[in-house]
């Protein structure tokens, strides 16, 4: 899986640091799959009306439903994050809103990439350093989906079966739902930014664009452990690959996009050998 074996197309961008989970702008390899999305008039001027850089508030009305508040309370106990900046400075912006958590709590930079079912921005909490939150600024990443467009394209069950998934995990090597929200007919998932973008933007970047072995061993380790845990949690994750293995700031694996995840009805049981 980590070797090239494949050549790939050569539209890639210089900025491959700024990717998030490999969905580089205009180069990832679903841009070509969601091109072809025909967005309602209302989605265009909703998007028409993000501010990315400046603290105007968006004119779209915002809404918490009932879903959301039951993603609140699983994403509440994290304990793989506990001490970290930013799930702290998530968890002080609940603890201040009631934990309702909307758009305008959050200042959207720039886009990040293009999935199969929505697109993934890089956002920051607005105004840190105030109401009690941190002075260093976190940056997230915020997936946002048309759920109008959805039906039309019969993908509402992959976009609510990512969504429940993302809710249920709690692990180092699996990503963080830090908040879930609605704005207006789009649905909002704020989840962990990796810097480091994937593992195929990282092979590139090494000397004859291939892994040695104890690199691959370390990074095989990972994705092993990871998929270790969700058939435990009875989660089938069928899109592995390069691109979907993000590698955060501190050099550790994120496998992402669970779309495409099937979840069973599992009871975990210890087994052990009998003593000889």
């Amino acid at each position: 899986m980590l070797q090239d074996s494949v050549p790939r197309q050569q539209e890639h961008g210089k900025d491959t640091d700024a990717a998030q989970s490999g969905e580089r702008e205009e180069s990832s390899a679903y841009d070509s799959s969601c091109s072809s999305i025909t967005l309602p008039e209302t989605a265009r001027s909703w998007l028409g009306n993000l501010s990315f850089s400046s603290r105007r508030t968006s004119s779209v009305s915002v809404s918490s439903s009932a879903g959301s508040d039951t993603a609140f309370l699983g994403a509440s106990n994290k304990p793989h994050k506990a001490n970290q900046v930013a799930w702290e400075a998530i968890k002080r912006l609940k603890s201040t809103h009631g934990a309702r958590v909307c758009l305008d709590h959050f200042r959207l930079l720039r886009r990040l990439g293009s999935g199969d079912i929505g697109n993934v921005y890089l956002c920051q909490i607005r105004n840190p350093g105030t109401a009690g939150f941190p002075e260093q600024q976190c940056y997230y990443a915020m997936k946002v989906v048309d759920k109008e467009a959805l039906p039309v394209r019969k993908k509402l069950q992959r976009a609510e079966m990512e969504e429940e998934i993302l809710g249920m995990l709690d692990h180092p090597f699996l990503p963080t739902l830090y908040a879930e929200f609605d704005a207006s007919h789009y649905s909002c998932l704020v989840m962990e930014f990796c810097p480091g973008g994937d593992l195929y933007a990282a092979r590139l970047r090494r000397p004859c664009k291939r892994f040695s072995i104890s690199t691959a061993k370390f990074y095989a380790a990972e994705v092993l452990l990871a998929l270790e845990y969700l058939h435990m949690m009875g989660i089938i994750y069928r899109d592995l690959k390069p691109e979907n293995v993000l590698v955060r700031e501190d050099g550790h694996i994120m496998l992402s996009d669970f779309d495409l995840s099937l979840k069973c009805n599992v009871v975990p049981k210890l087994l052990r050998s009998p003593t000889f």
